[in-house]
């Protein structure tokens, strides 16, 4: 069968006269036209209407009666004319409030026409068009949680989803024995009130226990568009609930800034040993750390809004749980400085740690101080940057200054610094030519000395014993502390002169192994006697010397110093 179209201004007429059929004589709607300005639709109630990504549309609508043009999906202009070029600017559409169904909507005159278009829609959309003569009555479309439920306090929140803008007057809570007016937020169609701080004051002040009855009634809930149309005639909501257990509590923390003890600076690197860097939060009972349960914390720095990325910091820390409740984050061992964390290098002044979605062994939702997530903590540190500047002086002990030969004792560090930034070492080492080798001695931290300078505050002297090994003349010997730990978290890695200063290599005079010396000498066999004469080894050789104890001996006749 051929079709044979009629001009564009005789479908149009002919398509209104099947609308104005349509809504008085019950005649089925039929959709025409193809959407586009030289053929625009003629819109007509309960119809569905495609529009492609990046497209636009454009439609003809005569009102049979006073009433209100409703489009859904995406919003639209009013045109004065066919030519859909003029936008008529006493008539603009409003949102229905509603972001996960929405429509714009518009009140109409009773034979008149109305020109709409939008030309561009981002995304492909159905767009269902309907056109009411009476105001759609109030009705409550979701509730959640579900009336009737148990309550968990931790989760705190009540939302309520009507099918169309609505206001609210007050609202009251009735919770066991307590009693409180709150406020709503309400935002369209969405209505909504966060009851868990209430909640909690009242299980803390004995007003709430678990089983007992929440009630929440909202009062003079209308239509924004017509406050007179009151919600089942009374304006009035109620949703009931059972109270659940009081969730978590946070019963004290440490190094946080309300904490015991209270930490307000955040810093950019803690040792190991620093205790500071390993935050605590005690729960009033164990926190659930299953697959799937357990908490997140999260660190921020730097500018959000930047254009740049990388001008914004976030890194996630895995917590651990200590006797079941204590939830600790631990900061240590990691350099934080702000070019670590952002690329402009700005010191943003400020640090936040997230703590989030903390559950009970129930999968409860603890009682948090933070808005927006639940189970949730915030804690916000002023950022400073630890400066580590440490001033030096090596020098040798006994024989020539400065060198080392067969009277060196020892080389000693004064070693000068802020009292809360002290670097720590676990020991030192001597490197040296002997014979033309290079070798090594190492020392434990128990067998140098370490002691406050008497006469400068923040001030310590290092003593290295020099061993007793035969040294090349004219060659180099370095001695440096190990295992070294600065407070700013620097290392040679990062910074190559880090550990710099921890270093000092002198020059050589030749050094003689006085043991060795005195045992060849004795033909590889030696006495040792104390300083009082008693014979303590008989024909011992060197390894024998070797295990006797730090003191002053007697060996062939010769007193020895043996460190």
């Amino acid at each position: 069968m051929q079709t044979t179209l009629l001009p564009t201004k005789s479908r149009m007429l002919n398509a209104l006269m099947l609308v104005v059929a349509f809504v008085f004589g019950g005649m089925a709607a039929h959709a025409e036209g193809a959407g586009t300005q030289d053929d625009p639709w003629i819109f007509a109630h309960g119809e569905t209407y495609h529009v492609n990504a990046f497209k636009g549309f454009y439609g003809i609508f005569t009102a049979p009666a006073d009433g209100t043009f409703s489009l859904s999906g995406t919003n639209y202009s009013i045109y004065t004319d066919a030519t859909f070029t003029t936008q008529d600017e006493s008539i603009r559409p409003i949102h229905n409030g509603d972001y996960q169904n929405t429509a714009y909507k518009f009140d109409c005159e009773a034979g008149k026409t109305y020109y709409i278009g939008n030309n561009f829609v981002m995304s492909s959309i159905d767009m269902v068009c309907k056109f009411l003569t009476e105001a759609e009555t109030l009705s409550l479309r979701d509730l959640d949680p579900a009336d009737g439920s148990v309550f968990n306090a931790g989760y705190g929140l009540v939302n309520l989803t009507f099918n169309q803008a609505v206001s609210v007057g007050a609202v009251e809570l009735t919770a066991g024995n307590g009693v409180e007016t709150i406020s709503a937020n309400v935002h369209g169609v969405y209505v909504s009130v966060d009851i868990k701080d209430v909640l909690n004051r009242f299980y803390k002040n004995g007003l709430l226990k678990a089983g007992d009855n929440i009630c929440i009634k909202f009062t003079n809930v209308a239509p924004t568009a017509d406050a007179t149309k009151l919600y089942n005639g009374t304006g009035i909501v109620e949703v009931n609930y059972k109270a659940g257990a009081m969730p978590l509590q946070v019963v004290s923390s440490t190094n946080t800034p309300d904490g015991n003890p209270a930490m307000t600076n955040f810093l950019s690197y803690y040792r190991n040993d620093n205790n500071s860097g390993i935050i605590s939060l005690t729960f009033s009972g164990d926190v659930n750390m299953s697959e799937g349960n357990k908490p997140t914390v999260s660190l921020a720095y730097g500018n959000t809004e930047a254009e740049d990325p990388n001008e914004s910091y976030s890194e996630m820390i895995t917590p651990t749980v200590q006797a079941g409740n204590v939830l600790q984050i631990d900061l240590r061992n990691k350099l934080r400085r702000a070019k670590d964390m952002v690329t402009s290098g700005t010191n943003y002044g400020v640090v936040t740690l997230s703590v989030n979605s903390v559950k009970d062994m129930d999968g409860n939702y603890a009682y948090g101080n933070g808005s927006g997530n639940l189970g949730s903590f915030f804690y916000q540190y002023k950022f400073r940057e630890v400066n580590y500047t440490p001033l030096t002086d090596w020098n040798t002990v006994g024989g020539a200054n400065g060198v080392i030969d067969n009277e060196t004792t020892g080389v000693e560090l004064w070693l000068s610094e802020k009292k809360d930034t002290l670097a720590t070492f676990t020991g030192a080492e001597i490197k040296y030519i002997s014979g033309g080798e290079e070798k090594v001695h190492a020392f434990t931290i128990d067998e140098i000395s370490v002691t406050p300078d008497k006469e400068e505050d923040n001030a310590r002297i290092v003593l290295i014993p020099i061993p007793d090994v035969s040294i090349d003349a004219g060659t180099e010997v370095t001695v440096s502390l190990t295992g070294i730990e600065r407070p700013d978290g620097l290392t040679p890695d990062v910074e190559p002169t880090a550990f710099a200063k921890f270093s000092k290599t002198f020059t050589s005079a030749g050094r003689t192994d006085i043991i060795a010396a005195i045992v060849a000498d004795g033909g590889g066999r030696v006495n040792v006697s104390t300083i009082g004469g008693t014979l303590l080894l008989k024909d011992a050789d060197k390894a024998a010397v070797g295990r006797l104890d730090k003191g002053v001996y007697v060996i062939n006749g010769k007193k020895v110093v043996i460190r």
